[in-house]
């Protein structure tokens, strides 16, 4: 997390000189700075806390992250929402892995997953999807 420095020197140097649309719109300049100050700021703070409370501030960092990939490379520089949910099921799984969540888009289009999917090309949930699946993608997840 934080105690990756070369990535967070890069990230905050970025701040100085953003990249792509928030170079040379304030408006997006004032929110890819906010949030990757935000984004730092959190991932600094789930490295303080239990295992127990950290999910919490590294899903606000992501968002934060997300928002500022939006600012820098989106068609439009703001997002509202999340844009994803927890596809209910009855009964529920026990397991956390085996819920899931399912694309909710906005309907005017400006949440946070579609935003940030478009803004990187990338395509946007077509099923609902296990955590699980998700989590054995994330680097730096396998365990020894």
């Amino acid at each position: 997390m934080a105690k990756d420095d070369t990535t967070l020197r890069l990230l905050r140097g970025s701040r100085a000189k953003p990249p792509n649309q928030a170079a040379g719109e304030p408006l997006r300049r004032e929110i890819y700075g906010a949030s990757l100050e935000q984004f730092e700021q959190l991932l600094i703070a789930a490295d303080a806390v239990s295992a127990a409370a950290r999910p919490l501030p590294l899903f606000y960092a992501l968002s934060q992250a997300g928002r500022a990939i939006v600012a820098a490379r989106g068609a439009e520089p703001e997002v509202v929402g999340h844009g994803v949910a927890e596809d209910l099921r009855t009964p529920a799984p026990v397991s956390l892995l085996h819920r899931r969540v399912r694309r909710r888009a906005a309907k005017d289009g400006k949440d946070a997953f579609g935003a940030v999917s478009r803004a990187l090309g990338s395509p946007e949930l077509a099923a609902p999807v296990e955590l699980g699946e998700i989590w054995v993608g994330l680097p730096n997840t396998y365990m020894v």
